[in-house]
């Protein structure tokens, strides 16, 4: 599967086919919190611009250290040169321990096909999916506050996920969003949200979510203008390049 990138958007293609981005999906397919309205309108755009590159490369960060412990069992702590990010990363290792998560698939691209239940093309990354002392679960990574529309990307993650390994249809999941904070106490501390969905197609939040695939208006990426180079007195050329040719490819992942 190849993920695509242009000017702030994310798209994913597969088998000649394209799949919108679980979170822009989510994140245009419901309203935008009230706080974070707030938010914008009380700072500069170049604040709020600085503000969001900056926390995505923090959060990008935190992913690649928790890939590393969960791929590897563990990680040294002088790989992490940040203090803070230390801190944080000592939280979801805390967190690791206290659920017993064994996990069993790490940073796993997942597509979903349109189908009559959920009629959207969709496609994104599972940072987790796990054995816990629970059962099983499909954890997410957070570095910022955790919202409610997040429930809606976990139960994308989900579909997408019992999809691609059908025995899996009848089994349970926890859905879990883990937000790891700086010591409050003797310990680490994070904030764990287990999202109560239940496991019926008749559900409000199933009923839901099928509603906001109905009304989403999904666009393919357009194709791309390469320029050949410019000359003093010509018309510039340029060809027009297909926008899979750009995608990052991403490598199949092996399943438990």
């Amino acid at each position: 599967m190849l993920q695509y990138n242009h000017k702030g958007r994310r798209w994913y293609y597969s088998n000649g086919l394209w799949y919108t981005s679980v979170t822009e999906f989510v994140k245009n397919a419901l309203p935008t919190s009230p706080h974070l309205l707030k938010w914008y309108k009380d700072n500069s755009a170049e604040f709020v611009d600085q503000t969001l590159r900056e926390s995505a490369e923090f959060g990008t960060q935190f992913h690649n250290y928790m890939e590393i412990l969960c791929g590897n069992g563990s990680l040294r702590a002088e790989q992490i040169h940040d203090e803070r990010m230390q801190l944080l990363v000592a939280a979801g290792a805390q967190f690791l321990a206290d659920y017993e998560v064994e996990p069993l698939m790490i940073e796993a691209r997942l597509k979903h096909d349109a189908d009559a239940n959920y009629p959207l093309n969709f496609a994104g990354t599972v940072d987790l999916v796990a054995k816990t002392k629970n059962g099983f679960a499909i954890i997410d990574w957070k570095t910022g506050n955790i919202w409610d529309t997040h429930k809606y990307q976990m139960m994308c993650y989900l579909l997408a996920f019992k999809q691609a390994f059908p025995v899996y249809e009848d089994t349970e999941f926890q859905l879990i969003n883990v937000r790891p904070k700086e010591w409050r106490s003797s310990k680490p501390t994070y904030e764990a949200k287990t999202w109560k969905v239940e496991n019926d197609f008749y559900h409000a939040d199933w009923t839901k979510l099928r509603a906001m695939m109905t009304i989403y208006e999904f666009d393919a990426p357009k194709p791309r203008k390469v320029f050949n180079g410019f000359t003093l007195g010509e018309s510039p050329s340029w060809e027009e390049v297909a926008p899979q040719d750009y995608g990052i490819r991403a490598l199949p992942e092996e399943p438990f």
